[in-house]
């Protein structure tokens, strides 16, 4: 309950619900618009203690059933190469490549040209949803960023109440002592807001685990891009708003894996629903806010490292 009052004074509202407790959605309001979050718990579950069970053999069988004409790519390999894939794999099934044996995405170009596949690690995105987590983690950062700048003066800080405004006793009114008392218009303020910071410790484990619960609901929902690069050929904003409203993304996270280029920083400047962010500045905030997540293949391979996590070996 104090977390939900927090959320909801942090400008995060979010609705409790019986299903809260056993992980099968959450409905959460930010930025005056409203999504529904489907976990898809049970089949996300039975896929994750799947993948847990039969990491090995189960991997190696599901490659030679569905025959992926690309060769896949470890996110951690290196160098991390873009193979051109022939026609008919540009016809191929992208349920194939989400519930096949270990998770895959396609790699595509801005103008959704797929040019490569590349293997996702199971234990970012098939992390079993936790909205306890998420929802803990949001509140967290909210609170984080307060600026805790609101103050007011108290009745020794008020400008005047040297003098006693009348005599104690003989005028029939109420006894003071000063006008700068709590109780007198223009008088100072009991018990006000001082500066101070809304920050509290918070195990950097579970911020870890909102990340990868966000990123995994995202891919099971089909809301996760991997492409070769970000880079635009002019700083236009009527480029990068093409690109967006061509391939649907009506609010998206565009992830780079160092810095952001001059191209992409102008050219979305002006665009609400296109934000870039570097991976170093990845959070859940941004991940929960954006329906979309697009990531580059730097952003990929440092995205293990972010998360501070073992380097990922295709098997």
């Amino acid at each position: 309950m104090f977390a939900l009052r927090a959320a909801a004074s942090a400008g995060l509202a979010v609705q409790a619900r019986p299903s809260l407790v056993a992980g099968q959605g959450i409905a959460t309001r930010l930025a005056g618009s409203w999504w529904n979050i489907n976990m898809r718990c049970s089949n996300s579950n039975a896929l994750a203690r799947q993948n847990q069970n039969t990491h090995g053999q189960d991997v190696q069988h599901s490659h030679q059933q569905h025959h992926h004409p690309a060769r896949l790519l470890s996110t951690s390999a290196a160098p991390l190469g873009v193979l051109n894939l022939p026609d008919s794999a540009l016809e191929a099934d992208d349920t194939d490549l989400r519930f096949g044996g270990g998770r895959e995405a396609w790699v595509t170009t801005l103008n959704n040209e797929r040019v490569g596949v590349v293997r996702l690690n199971d234990e970012i995105f098939g992390v079993a949803p936790r909205t306890d987590v998420i929802q803990a983690s949001v509140v967290w950062q909210l609170a984080k960023r307060r600026a805790g700048t609101a103050k007011t003066k108290t009745r020794g800080e008020v400008n005047g109440g040297g003098k006693k405004p009348w005599r104690q006793k003989g005028t029939g009114r109420a006894r003071a002592g000063s006008r700068t008392s709590p109780i007198w218009r223009g008088g100072g303020r009991a018990h006000g807001p001082r500066p101070r910071s809304y920050d509290y410790p918070f195990p950097r484990k579970m911020h870890r685990l909102a990340m990868k619960a966000l990123l995994a609901i995202r891919f099971q929902q089909g809301d996760f891009f991997v492409v070769d690069s970000l880079d635009l050929e002019t700083d236009w904003t009527d480029e990068l708003d093409q690109i967006t409203r061509a391939r649907g993304w009506d609010k998206v996270l565009l992830v780079e894996g160092g810095y952001i280029n001059a191209n992409l920083r102008a050219s979305s400047l002006y665009l609400e629903h296109a934000n870039p962010l570097p991976l170093r500045g990845l959070n859940a905030y941004d991940l929960l806010r954006h329906k979309q997540v697009v990531m580059t293949l730097d952003a990929l391979r440092g995205l293990e490292a972010r998360l501070h996590m073992k380097p990922f070996h295709q098997s």
